[in-house]
């Protein structure tokens, strides 16, 4: 077994695989489950928008060269967010203004994704869907699958989604409510 720390995350989306990288830096064992079979065949929104703080927490957490191939695929700076009821009547709109031409600002999702992910290899599994975990004797937590199996690790984040089975099994009381807005 691994002196390092092994930390589980269940959801291979952006979160997930950022989360990943960071804590690779940082000299952790990582674990990835991700639900779908093939990364192309998961429906990933259009893009996504990033502040100054977000831009400068991408340069944290990533290498280099995966910092790079995401800021190749990004857009331009100073570009228009706004947020509509479901009527379409607009209730933000921000812009993303940077001075910097290296500033990512906004990026397709999937493009992002693919981004993350090419780094990541066998710490990625696809095919994997967390519906469970238990806690070991050992301290340690155990992660379910739906597909049958199991995995061990030191610690377990929820990194999966709207119907996340780790807020479900550590918060079985709260519920999801739509608040009605939408990007466009």
């Amino acid at each position: 077994m691994s002196e390092r720390p092994r930390i589980l995350i269940a959801g291979g989306g952006i979160g997930g695989l950022a989360l990943a990288h960071a804590l690779r830096r940082g000299g952790l064992d990582v674990a990835v489950f991700e639900k779908v079979a093939e990364p192309e065949s998961r429906a990933q929104g259009y893009r996504i928008h990033l502040d100054a703080d977000g831009d400068a927490a991408l340069r944290e957490c990533l290498p280099a060269h995966v910092l790079d191939l995401v800021r190749r695929t990004s857009g331009v700076p100073n570009d228009l967010l706004a947020a509509y009821t479901d009527q379409l009547q607009q209730v933000m709109a921000q812009t993303f203004p940077s001075d910097s031409t290296d500033e990512i600002t906004h990026v397709d999702r999937r493009a992002f994704r693919n981004a993350l992910l090419a780094e990541l290899g066998e710490d990625v599994h696809l095919d994997r869907t967390v519906t469970d975990y238990q806690m070991t004797d050992a301290g340690r937590v155990r992660v379910l699958f739906a597909e049958g199996g199991s995995d061990e690790g030191d610690v377990l984040v929820g990194a999966d989604g709207i119907g996340s089975a780790v807020r479900r099994g550590l918060l079985p009381d709260a519920t999801v409510r739509d608040l009605g807005l939408r990007c466009v």
